[in-house]
């Protein structure tokens, strides 16, 4: 703390000089927020539930500024037990499952002195999932996501910045393990085992985005990529693997088209204990 100063300390003066600060240049922030969730459970599904909202009085330089934000619905669906809605699945499924969000929020920031409001901000956000696994070994899942956003400035001139999302994707795997491997007879009553393991992935994705900017669009892509995976073993001795990549983006604000393909190939060879002779 400051002490005062040596005139009032020796009794020449009976007035105290504090020291003076600029109120101006001070930040001080302040919030409080609520939130309420939840969750509903049934017998083969659940839903989780969120509310959320918050105010923040922000001042800074002399400004006070106060920002309110509400984030509802924010809803969770899973059905972890998919497969025993689908008929018959017992003779091919191992397991299924759905899972689907969907949130919504919205900020306001007013500036307090002048009672105005000086950005608006919205966003929404949807993503269900879907995925299968067989007995076979075989796994097949699918995806899908929509990002929209709307933002206002307002000030002089109102600004405003639209951004829109789409995106869809394939996904399929196969794996196939043979521990014991494989039989091959040779001379006499001898044969050669092998052991092997297959695994192979299919990936494909689309997506749509753009963004206008006060009414102008500013970028518009649509991109389709695919990926191609294969790999296969004997054992930890000999490996190799094959992969394959596609790509095409399209900017339609200008008409170009950009295309990209990569084809890749590995083995590997550590001539350790592969082969077992057997009579």
């Amino acid at each position: 703390t400051d002490r005062p100063d040596w005139k009032y300390r020796l009794g020449f003066t009976e007035k105290i000089q504090l020291p003076s600060y600029d109120n101006t240049r001070s930040t001080r922030s302040l919030s409080n927020t609520f939130n309420i969730s939840g969750r509903f459970n049934l017998s083969f599904a659940s839903l989780n539930y969120t509310w959320n909202y918050s105010i923040a009085d922000n001042r800074s330089y002399g400004a006070k500024y106060r920002t309110y934000n509400l984030t509802w619905p924010n809803l969770t669906l899973n059905i972890n037990s998919l497969k025993g809605i689908i008929p018959k699945s017992d003779n091919y499924l191992q397991s299924a499952s759905f899972q689907a969000t969907f949130n919504r929020s919205s900020q306001k920031q007013k500036d307090l002195a002048q009672d105005l409001v000086t950005q608006d901000k919205q966003d929404q956000n949807l993503s269900p999932s879907l995925r299968f696994n067989f007995k076979n070994g075989l796994m097949a899942s699918t995806s899908f996501s929509w990002n929209k956003s709307d933002l206002k400035n307002y000030g002089f001139q109102t600004s405003t910045q639209e951004n829109d999302r789409k995106a869809l994707s394939f996904d399929i795997s196969y794996s196939f393990r043979n521990p014991q491997g494989f039989k091959l007879p040779l001379f006499g009553k001898k044969i050669l085992r092998i052991k092997s393991e297959l695994s192979t992935s299919l990936r494909i994705n689309i997506e749509d985005s753009k963004t206008i900017q006060t009414g102008t669009p500013t970028s518009s892509n649509r991109k389709f990529s695919m990926e191609l995976k294969g790999s296969y073993n004997f054992s930890r001795s000999v490996t190799g693997g094959l992969n394959f990549n596609y790509a095409v983006d399209k900017n339609r604000l200008t008409g170009r088209t950009r295309k990209e393909i990569g084809l890749t190939a590995n083995a590997s060879f550590k001539f350790l204990s592969l082969i077992h002779i057997s009579e």
